[in-house]
């Protein structure tokens, strides 16, 4: 939605893993945003390595980035995992990551004062495609 810029200035630093970075850079090469995570100075791009063995296990259940966004947060043992898909939050909160998805980050965002409407960047995500509930838009704009 043209603001990935809203990461950078939540969290200062945001690591990527290298399924995550492909399916949004080499395989999204075309989508909109993707050049902007190439320019990104702020985001970095981190292959698994301690927790590799933890990729294969997740994989029974996820794909393949958020299986590698969980075993890379067990390395680095971040601030927040940001993950959207159930299983997936489920599984890291299971294990006891810290986590937050896009409504969270929008509320952080509104909280913060970094964007004018944040619930209108929801609101055009789910223009674009994303499922996103009135009701977590409405948690935006009451947050």
């Amino acid at each position: 939605m043209g603001r990935l810029y809203l990461l950078g200035d939540l969290f200062g630093k945001v690591v990527v893993p290298q399924a995550v970075w492909d399916e949004l850079v080499l395989d999204g090469h075309l989508r909109s945003g993707s050049e902007d995570l190439l320019n990104a100075s702020w985001i970095e791009l981190r292959p698994v390595t301690t927790h590799a063995s933890v990729v294969q296990v997740l994989r029974v259940s996820l794909d393949r980035g958020e299986a590698e966004a969980i075993a890379l947060a067990q390395e680095l043992q971040p601030a927040m995992l940001l993950i959207d898909e159930k299983l997936g939050r489920e599984m890291a909160q299971h294990i006891g990551l810290p986590i937050t998805g896009i409504v969270g980050v929008l509320i952080a965002v509104k909280r913060r004062r970094l964007d004018p409407d944040p619930a209108g960047i929801a609101r055009q995500m789910r223009e674009n495609g994303v499922w996103i509930a009135e009701r977590l838009i409405q948690d935006i704009e009451n947050a």
